[in-house]
């Protein structure tokens, strides 16, 4: 007997995932590898969490140069990470 209603196993996860309301868990767990892996490792050390909340992403971090440093950088930060996400999920940037 053939089932009629059948679904790309995609489709389904996405649906779950929709219904369930986490992608923006998702986001946020997808940034903070993309954070260490845009940045590099030297980064990655003073930075002590990354969370997104509203649209606006904060990194929370040791070192008060790199803080400054990364000021400057804001806007190709967040256009290479929402480049990476493949969709506009950052609108902000706050260092702290």
């Amino acid at each position: 007997m053939r089932r009629t209603n059948t679904q790309p196993l995609r489709e389904v996860l996405q649906e779950y995932i929709r219904v369930l309301k986490l992608q923006g868990k998702l986001d946020e767990v997808k940034l903070r590898d993309y954070w260490d892996e845009l940045l590099g490792r030297s980064i990655a050390l003073v930075t002590r969490d990354v969370r997104l909340h509203n649209n606006v992403l904060f990194v929370y971090l040791n070192s008060s140069v790199v803080r400054n440093e990364l000021l400057m950088m804001r806007t190709s930060l967040m256009k290479a990470l929402n480049d990476k996400l493949g969709k506009e999920v950052i609108l902000d940037i706050v260092f702290r």
